[in-house]
């Protein structure tokens, strides 16, 4: 039996691999490895961007089939007579606050399949869990999922709720912006048949969302994340670093840059807020 064992050909022999072999094969996983990260980053960005994208289209949608069954009307952008929203009047009832009835993030969401934001508000807890936030995978559809909240410190903690996705404020205005500047009275809003070019006026908008991860001005930074409704110069650099997506009155939705989108101003006061008069990008109908 010594002498059979002894005669069997090499191939039945065990070989291990050298310390040198191993280390070429890791090196050379290491470099596929390398190659293959920037090309999975950028699917996914392009993944996320897609969702994104695909939420605003069906809040544009919810818009739509409201003022469908609303004689053309579009509910509130949130706010209240004084053109404020609760973070600023510390109001609970009434306009311009969670509970308000007929401000959009509560006459929407039973469109997209998703509860108001008077029942979160109504929930106990934690700001930042009980409400759509980045993250929590709590009503996903509110959120861009690029958004980032964590570590952010927001205005009252957000105790109001928090907003990626928000109502163009200026679609109210009755005048051009300025150091002041004259709007429809609470609860009115303009009828989509009264809007000259719907498909340039803005409807909704991706906003800038944490106050640091996402300052976009130098000052006036504390009302990103917090405030249902937002102009121009609040618009992101979001996807890609570099913008975000607006849905318009006629249901259509694309992405822009920031640096397109905004007039370059250094801050939002007096009329620095006046929008950059780009003819596919309408926020206030009656701008100069």
């Amino acid at each position: 039996m010594n002498r059979l064992h002894q005669s069997r050909p090499d191939c039945f022999l065990r070989r291990a691999f050298t310390l040198i072999e191993l280390l070429v094969v890791i090196a050379i996983i290491a470099i596929l490895a390398a190659m293959l990260l920037p090309a999975l980053a950028k699917a996914k960005a392009k993944a996320q961007t897609t969702t994104c994208l695909s939420n605003m289209r069906q809040w544009g949608i919810a818009m739509h089939l409201y003022a469908s069954d609303n004689a053309d009307q579009i509910p509130r952008d949130g706010t209240d007579q004084a053109k404020t929203y609760s973070v600023y009047s510390s109001a609970t009832t009434g306009p311009g606050t969670p509970n308000d009835p007929l401000a959009w993030f509560n006459t929407l969401p039973a469109v997209v399949g998703d509860k108001p934001l008077s029942n979160y508000y109504a929930m106990t807890g934690g700001y930042q869990k009980k409400y759509p936030f980045p993250g929590n995978h709590v009503g996903k559809i509110w959120m861009c999922p690029v958004a980032k909240g964590e570590g952010e410190t927001f205005l009252q903690s957000g105790r109001y709720g928090f907003f990626s996705v928000c109502m163009n404020i200026d679609l109210k205005d009755t005048s051009p912006i300025g150091s002041s500047y004259t709007a429809l009275s609470y609860p009115s809003m303009p009828k989509l048949g009264n809007v000259p070019k719907t498909s340039a006026t803005v409807l909704l908008t991706e906003q800038a969302f944490g106050p640091t991860s996402e300052a976009i001005l130098p000052s006036g930074n504390d009302a990103n994340g917090i405030f249902p409704c937002a102009r121009s110069y609040r618009f992101p650099k979001r996807h890609g670093g570099t913008g975000g997506i607006l849905v318009f009155l006629d249901g259509h939705s694309s992405f822009y840059q920031r640096n397109y989108v905004t007039n370059g101003a250094a801050d939002d006061s007096g009329a620095n807020r006046a929008e950059r008069n780009n003819a596919d990008i309408i926020w206030n109908i009656y701008r100069n």
